[in-house]
């Protein structure tokens, strides 16, 4: 967070997964995180993909209205959004639940 409490950033780190072929990083995002980004002025969500060389920086107006469309696990006392992030050739992408688009994450690509 930023000296005046302005700016702040959530981030968290995947290592890469592998099967068949295909890549993806998976991460939790909990409703803590989501209530600290909507308390800023400007927050963004940080997602480093298994080094520094991958790394995904949404604002939060862009990334909170995708959390409706994300899968959840349910615990008893709390729960948190699945974020995947799936690489494939040419292409970097969000999956989200069944019935919901994936969304091109190359807008906020960060190299």
């Amino acid at each position: 967070m930023s000296s005046d409490g302005r700016l702040g950033v959530i981030c968290a780190v995947s290592k890469q997964y592998e099967r068949r072929g295909e890549r993806w990083f998976w991460f939790a995002f909990h409703p803590h995180q989501k209530d600290f980004l909507s308390k800023l002025d400007k927050g963004y969500a940080a997602f480093g993909c298994g080094s520094e060389n991958l790394l995904i920086l949404v604002p939060r107006e862009t990334f909170i209205p995708w959390l409706e469309g994300m899968n959840k696990t349910h615990l008893e006392d709390r729960f948190y959004w699945h974020v995947h992030i799936y690489v494939e050739d040419d292409t970097i992408a969000l999956y989200r639940a069944k019935g919901f688009p994936e969304i091109d994450l190359k807008p906020v690509l960060v190299k």
